[in-house]
């Protein structure tokens, strides 16, 4: 890529300025491994947030192998523990340098409980987010695309409160492709280290 500008690069500097970086796409398109990926390249703690089971656990511990002490893994299995473990964070004084939640609409049920109160805790923990982004925390989190509507849920939400949102695709084979609003796209592949950049441009 010219100017040796990596999509980290780009990622660190919208976090510089108070960004909630969202990554987007279907099953197997590689959120996972690129958030993780990006948190550690970031340098500095990280709280990843899993509401996915333990093969993601996994995933970080494998990315995070050769520093694990800068790792801390919080597992939630609804969207009300994911709620309450935000509300905790900036309850407790200090934000984490880096948040990983992967993945933020996963337990998302608009039409639980009548609907309103899934939609107004969803908004609250996007907002929270945001929040967190803006008092200093590098945020990121993932959501996963619909293969039959190409939106995730949660889609109008989603894009009220992320303020720059990176997606991601699943090409032929074992490469997969992340786009950014501006113009960068990157290849990659994904091994037991991590992501492995193939190709970088612009435009």
């Amino acid at each position: 890529m010219e100017d040796h500008v990596t999509l980290e690069d780009l990622v660190l500097e919208h976090c510089r300025h108070g960004c909630h970086v969202l990554l987007v796409g279907p099953a197997s398109s590689g959120k996972t491994s690129l958030s993780l990926h990006i948190a550690h390249a970031m340098g500095g703690g990280v709280l990843y947030v899993n509401t996915e089971g333990s093969p993601n656990d996994e995933r970080a511990l494998q990315i995070f192998a050769d520093d694990l002490g800068r790792l801390r893994i919080a597992n939630v299995f609804s969207q009300e523990e994911l709620l309450d473990t935000l509300l905790g964070i900036m309850g407790g004084g200090s934000l984490p340098p880096t948040l990983v939640v992967d993945s933020v609409n996963s337990l998302y049920r608009p039409y639980a409980w009548g609907g309103e109160l899934a939609q107004d805790e969803f908004m609250l923990i996007n907002a929270l987010l945001l929040q967190m982004a803006r008092e200093g925390a590098r945020v990121l989190s993932t959501a996963q695309v619909s293969l039959e509507e190409d939106r995730p849920a949660g889609a109008p939400i989603l894009d009220r409160y992320h303020t720059l949102a990176i997606r991601l695709g699943k090409l032929p084979g074992t490469v997969r492709r992340a786009s950014i609003p501006e113009g960068v796209s990157c290849l990659f592949e994904i091994g037991g280290g991590g992501v492995y950049w193939r190709e970088c441009w612009r435009g």
